[in-house]
């Protein structure tokens, strides 16, 4: 199994279907708004 640093638009969008499962108060646009934030602020990433 590869692990890979989640770093596109796309690759966000692969790992929203199982974070939602965990922040169900996020749609696809505000998922991708946080991690911009998240990206921004240089806070942990997302692995997938």
């Amino acid at each position: 199994m590869q692990i890979l640093q989640a770093k596109t638009k796309e690759d966000f969008i692969k790992c929203f279907e199982v974070m939602k499962e965990l922040r169900p108060h996020h749609n696809p646009e505000s998922f991708l708004s946080t991690l911009g934030q998240m990206i921004k602020r240089r806070l942990p990433t997302l692995v997938y």
